[in-house]
């Protein structure tokens, strides 16, 4: 005979299982502290590309004269692409200029599809034109940390991060494509718990036949008291 079932103890959730939360906390922490620490400009080169290891980027931390801070590259087949990255740490963690001559000879010397700059926050109005006028992307520190804690909390794949990439300016926000698709990570995440638990709970009581997906969606209405999940 089967041996008697036991209730497994209570499991986290999905938004509850982060267990990169210590690591993303040191990251930005030291993007921070280094965004100000003018004294020691190579900081926030190694803690800028640190952030984008963690974003799974394979990065070169160069930082050599005439050279890019750190050269990120999203190798994903025909879809690959690459980004010149400056850092730029001020005392007061606000960039005044744009060096732009610098940052195209970065990005022709590198080959690299996109060039972008990130610093603690950036002064308005001049900067940002001549950020948009190059095709050179703004990154503060903030907007930075954001992304970290959405791929800590719902990662996603390199084609869908290009968007952070691909429209030049300021970006004082992170992309509506790309919060959107997390969302619909998450969503699809929490469907498949609430499928496994469903199915678990049903066949431990006896079903020994399948369920057709019909039947599944009127089971988790029923369960969830209401209908979280398309048909």
């Amino acid at each position: 005979p089967s041996p008697p079932f036991e209730e497994e103890a209570e499991r986290p959730g999905l938004a509850e299982w982060v267990p990169t939360t210590d690591e993303v906390s040191r990251l930005i922490a030291e993007l921070e502290e280094a965004a100000v620490d003018s004294q020691a400009p190579d900081r926030l080169e190694r803690a800028v590309a640190e952030a984008f290891e963690f974003l799974g980027f394979s990065v070169d931390q160069l930082g050599e004269p005439g050279e890019t801070d750190v050269l990120v590259r999203a190798n994903i087949g025909l879809e690959s692409y690459s980004v010149v990255v400056d850092t730029k740490a001020r005392r007061d963690g606000r960039l005044q200029k744009l060096e732009v001559y610098t940052l195209q000879e970065h990005r022709r010397n590198n080959e690299a599809d996109y060039a972008v700059v990130v610093a603690g926050r950036f002064a308005g109005g001049k900067i940002v034109r001549h950020a948009k006028e190059n095709d050179v992307v703004l990154l503060s520190v903030p907007l930075l940390s954001s992304w970290l804690q959405l791929h800590a909390r719902t990662p996603l794949n390199l084609n869908e991060y290009r968007v952070m990439f691909s429209t030049p300016g300021l970006l004082d926000d992170l992309p509506t494509a790309l919060k959107s698709a997390a969302e619909k990570r998450e969503h699809w995440g929490r469907l498949l718990v609430d499928l496994v638990e469903l199915i678990r709970e049903t066949y431990h009581h006896g079903l020994n036949q399948p369920l057709p997906s019909d039947q599944l969606f009127t089971m988790l209405v029923t369960r969830l008291r209401g209908v979280r999940y398309s048909r």
